[in-house]
């Protein structure tokens, strides 16, 4: 009887594990959002560095853009998840 105890509960213990790794859409969205973002930001500092309002104006415009996308994606994605 112990032992099948034992089994049980390495198998549920496993299992969690296997499921712990599986992402899921919210996770890859906020991996692209995360990815939108951190680009935007080293945009910004190459504008900052060329030296030109203009320049970074610009690459922020893009970054806003792209985090949006990434944002619209991602509520597409968990929407078809929900369904």
């Amino acid at each position: 009887m112990r032992s099948r105890g034992l089994w049980l509960s390495v198998a549920l213990v496993c299992g969690a594990l296997a499921g712990c790794e599986q992402e899921g859409p919210a996770e890859k969205a906020g991996e692209r959002i995360d990815e939108a973002v951190e680009q935007t930001r080293d945009a910004i500092d190459d504008a900052g560095q060329q030296g030109t309002m203009e320049r970074m104006g610009e690459k922020l415009d893009e970054g806003v853009e792209e985090a949006g996308e990434a944002m619209e994606e991602a509520g597409d994605e968990m929407e078809d998840a929900a369904q």
